[in-house]
């Protein structure tokens, strides 16, 4: 079914609709409303509305549970106006609100990837206090965590979101910011007034992490923030510790330290690659928790072969016992060195991704998804850093 957007379909449509109603096709009419709202034909929606549609009208899928309501397909589209009209007419009390994804978090999604409609349709949720669903994140930290950009963060904290916001896990939302190299969107959480010292539930600030991963704007905009230098976290590492155990001297050179690899008292909480050579340099404890998720990833990625993301797990196995026992102690640094594969170092990733999405239970070594998340978000950027290309 289209419904039509120009001056004639708007005639045809009219007609076709007053049809529906004098028959009482009450399955079309309400197809044709979900259709019309997400094509944001607000004029067609208030008549079907008028007429009697339920506003909770939905579309059914082949799986009932995934069916879409009007307001789904209108907030989905960047339908701004029909969003609208639709909370008005009691759309939002119509929404189941138990089952994620909710309607605020489609929106955002919709923010990262689409233009300013989708960003209309945000606010226009957001104004309305659309809630999220059970156990989702607050917007801001999802809003980080996926890079949104500055101007859809800013909407967000002008709707009352808290610069301070947490992930569940204790994070802070500026820390996440600084351990994705984000510099607008630490810029943006400081400039609305967050802690520049805050700290995760290890005490580490995001200007330590921000040292640790090179992150040179990060780590400038932190300190003109004020940022404590020598604030310690409760291993008693602080961004000055942390930076002489790397070789980063750009970093090292906005906290004025000049001494480099380092023998480091508290633990690294990153992983230093190399493609070119794939060389991981990072402490034992590092190569340890990869053993770890590798480990506990085989216990569960146990579906049929086709789904399998571990493919190899005999290969797996012996790449676990050699996180444990091949790295050695680096020639020029005070971390130690394994060589990788491209195949063993795809090992690694799948078996953060199954312990990220795929594990029923809870994660070894301390961990959970979130962290594991961080994890792989580290893997990600160190590939991306120009000097190791």
């Amino acid at each position: 079914m289209i419904v039509g957007t120009d001056d004639q379909d708007d005639y045809l449509t009219e007609q076709w609709v007053s049809r529906a109603v004098r028959e009482g096709d009450a399955s079309v009419l309400e197809r044709a409303l979900v259709e019309a709202a997400g094509r944001d034909h607000v004029q067609v929606v208030e008549m079907l509305l008028d007429a009697g549609v339920p506003v909770g009208s939905r579309l059914r899928g082949i799986v009932p549970e995934l069916s879409s309501s009007a307001l789904m397909y209108a907030v989905c589209d960047g339908a701004a106006g029909t969003v609208e009209l639709l909370i008005r007419r009691g759309g939002l009390a119509a929404e189941p609100q138990d089952s994620p994804p909710s309607l605020p978090r489609i929106a955002l999604a919709s923010c990262i990837t689409g233009s300013g409609a989708h960003l209309a349709t945000l606010s226009t949720l957001l104004a309305h206090s659309a809630p999220l669903a059970p156990g989702e994140e607050p917007l801001l930290v999802t809003a980080v965590q996926e890079g949104a950009p500055p101007v859809v963060l800013r909407e967000l904290l002008r709707h009352g979101a808290s610069p301070d916001e947490h992930r569940s896990d204790g994070t802070p939302a500026l820390v996440m910011a600084a351990r994705r190299g984000d510099a607008a969107a630490v810029d943006v959480l400081l400039q609305a007034g967050a802690d520049a010292d805050a700290a995760d539930r290890h005490g580490r600030t995001a200007l330590m992490y921000a040292v640790e991963r090179d992150e040179q704007q990060v780590v400038a905009v932190l300190r003109l923030a004020g940022a404590d230098v020598h604030r310690a976290a409760a291993d008693g590492a602080t961004a000055v510790t942390l930076s002489k155990g790397w070789t980063w001297q750009t970093a090292k050179d906005l906290l004025g330290v000049v001494t480099i690899n380092l023998p480091l008292a508290a633990r690294r909480t990153a992983m230093l690659l190399q493609p070119q050579r794939l060389r991981v340099q990072g402490d034992p404890g590092g190569f340890e928790l990869w053993a770890l998720m590798i480990e506990h990833a085989l216990g569960v990625d146990d579906d049929e072969p086709l789904y399998r993301v571990l493919k190899d797990p005999v290969a797996a196995d012996v790449l676990a016992a050699r996180l444990r026992e091949g790295h050695r102690p680096g020639r020029y640094g005070a971390w130690n060195v394994l060589a990788l594969s491209a195949a063993e170092l795809h090992i690694v990733t799948s078996a953060m991704f199954v312990c990220e999405h795929r594990s029923p239970g809870p994660l070894p070594g301390g961990l959970d998804r979130a962290r594991v998340r961080d994890l792989r978000d580290d893997l990600r950027r160190m590939y991306q850093k120009e000097d190791l290309r």
